[in-house]
């Protein structure tokens, strides 16, 4: 939930008349938002990431992607390039061009050198953060396998989020031996400069320890959130971005008759701190005077909710009325 700014407006009422003051929650309003052009803007990872295998085997499941627009809509047509920027494995394909869901894959084989492996995904004109995908090439199983833990990796899904104490993202700490094999049963303990997560967990039979990342509300954003992953003396961070979120009002009309009858629409936008709309986060409604339909609604994926209020009937003069959101 949104926390209110803590600013206030009052109206003065006139005989017979309601008329109707909005007060943001979050921040300073700008122009009223328009409509986003329908390209390509960002890229994030769908599926494959955080995998594991034999050195110099293909990975079990492709590196997925997908294409979006400021509104996180899904752009088609657009050529992605993958590259691997960590070890010597291979993609079967370095550009792919997305699908109408805004989709494109390619699949990994591991180096032939046990140890980290990351594959990154851009295009063209990309304006959020560079995704990478991270795998781990494991060593021959032998009898003489270590089981001591001799490194660690971070890893987070999605490296921007919204500041909206709602929004998650899955972080994975990899724990691996000497020769690059999983080592299961270390207890990694997860640290974040900003929003929560499960302190301590253990990894699985793939060395991997999962935990979901909660955002906090801020309505000025954090530039960069620090992730911290430490099993023993083993440290590894990792990094994403919170976009900050303004809400505005409208009401329409912005004057009613005190008849007990007459109505107002009153639409609460959010946005992140570049215009994109924050679709899913409830919102809470309140107002001095007069009856709104719902206290509490959830945006669409526009970012817009809307709730109705009802004028209240009198014929004496009133002090005044306003309408808050948060």
């Amino acid at each position: 939930m949104l926390s209110d700014g803590g600013r206030g407006v009052i109206m003065a009422w006139t005989r017979a008349m309601f008329l109707l003051a909005v007060v943001l929650g979050l921040g300073a309003c700008g122009d009223s938002p328009t409509a986003f052009e329908r390209s390509a803007y960002d890229v994030l990872i769908v599926d494959g990431n955080n995998q594991s295998g034999l050195a110099g085997d293909r990975l079990d499941e492709p590196l997925v992607v997908r294409v979006v627009d400021r509104s996180g809509r899904p752009v088609g047509g657009v050529r992605v390039f993958f590259e691997v920027v960590t070890g010597d494995g291979f993609v079967s394909s370095t550009a792919v061009v997305t699908r109408g869901d805004g989709q494109a894959q390619t699949a990994f084989t591991l180096g032939t050198t046990a140890g980290a492996n990351a594959v990154t995904a851009s295009f063209n004109g990309l304006q959020g953060l560079l995704p990478s995908f991270h795998a781990v090439a494991q060593g021959e199983e032998s009898s003489e396998r270590s089981t001591t833990a001799a490194g660690i990796t971070a890893g987070v899904a999605d490296t921007v989020l919204v500041a909206d104490g709602a929004s998650t993202t899955t972080i994975t700490a990899t724990v691996v031996d000497s020769g690059g094999n999983g080592v299961p049963g270390e207890t990694v303990q997860f640290r974040v400069s900003a929003g929560s997560v499960d302190l301590t967990v253990d990894t699985d039979a793939a060395g991997q320890a999962t935990t979901l990342y909660h955002s906090p509300t801020n309505p000025g954003g954090v530039p960069e959130v620090t992730i911290e992953a430490r099993t023993a003396a083993l440290v590894d961070t990792a990094t994403l971005r919170l976009l900050g979120v303004r809400l505005q009002l409208l009401a329409v009309p912005d004057t009613l008759a005190a008849d007990g009858v007459s109505q107002s629409t009153i639409t609460a936008m959010l946005t992140t701190e570049d215009g994109t709309p924050v679709p899913f986060v409830l919102v809470d409604f309140a107002v001095t005077q007069g009856t709104l339909s719902v206290a509490r609604a959830e945006t669409d994926v526009s970012g817009r909710v809307s709730v109705q209020l009802t004028s209240v009937s009198s014929a004496s003069d009133l002090q005044g009325a306003e309408v808050r959101a948060r």
